[in-house]
């Protein structure tokens, strides 16, 4: 089978054309939801930022102006002494000064 170059027609092996396949699929699937369960959005920006920064303390504006939502809450725990307020797998604490840190269950 000839391979049109000019047009960016490239052939994938059978099994990577799947795994491309099935991870815009996955892409697919959690956009939709964070776009219909705005706790998914959070949990997104703290999962990004727990990745990057780990449990340092961030200031409240650096989340806000990701597009944090601070009134949405899943549920509150209490943990090593310090209100958590969780999303899902990800959650989050203040700090005595105008900071939080994210916090991993």
């Amino acid at each position: 089978m000839a391979v049109n170059l000019k047009h960016g027609n490239r052939l994938r092996p059978p099994d990577k054309a799947y795994e491309v396949k099935k991870q815009r699929a996955r892409n697919a699937y959690a956009d939709a939801q964070m776009a219909k369960n705005k706790f998914w959005f959070n949990e997104k920006i703290l999962r990004k930022n727990y990745n990057l920064y780990g449990m340092k303390p961030l200031e409240i504006i650096f989340l806000s102006d990701q597009g944090f939502d601070f009134k949405l809450v899943d549920n509150k725990d209490e943990i090593e002494g310090k209100t958590v307020f969780m999303m899902k797998k990800f959650g989050y604490f203040f700090n005595d000064t105008k900071t939080i840190t994210i916090w991993k269950s």
